[in-house]
């Protein structure tokens, strides 16, 4: 009887400290694959936006395009300080841009991307990433507009991003 209750006792103690152990494991795992996700969503952002321009119809319909995504990365910027959904990046970028498909798929592309980095999280630690994952992207978004804005004003940037942008590029 007294083996039973020695043995019944190291395994209560035992169990418990192993399970403990692969939990700190697959923590540290998670928060490698946060990095690795965090490193990725510019690019991936930056891969998106470029799909766009590459869409335009002459450099003018480019530059417009490249005002819209410059505006659509000012706007992501704002929600850095939230704890916004896949949905609410996409209605962001819908709210940004005229209402066409390859904007719509921008919209989608941008709220994925934002997904595969949000689904990763798992304790409350990892929110403060929320914030650096929209910059990212942000900055992806900035970084792919920025090579057709040379001959744009500041003025006329400020001004797109005031309007809301509402046009049909």
């Amino acid at each position: 009887m007294k083996k039973i209750l020695m043995l019944t006792l190291l395994v209560a103690i035992c169990f418990p400290l192993s399970g403990c152990q692969s939990f700190k494991t697959a923590f540290k795992d998670n928060r490698s694959n946060i990095e690795k996700a965090v490193d990725y969503s510019k690019f991936a952002s930056f891969f998106a936006c470029a799909q766009i321009l590459d869409l335009a119809v002459g450099e003018e319909d480019k530059q417009e395009k490249a005002k819209i995504i410059f505006d659509i990365s000012s706007a992501l910027a704002t929600l850095s300080q939230e704890n916004p959904t896949a949905e609410d990046i996409e209605l962001l970028v819908l709210q940004h841009t005229p209402d066409k498909m390859h904007w719509e798929f921008l919209a989608q592309e941008l709220g994925r991307i934002y997904e595969n980095l949000y689904s990763n999280i798992k304790t409350d630690e990892d929110l403060v990433l929320v914030a650096q994952f929209i910059n990212e992207i942000s900055e992806g978004c900035k970084q792919a507009s920025s090579p057709y804005l040379t001959n744009v004003s500041e003025e006329e940037l400020s001004e797109v991003i005031e309007a809301n942008v509402g046009n049909n590029t």
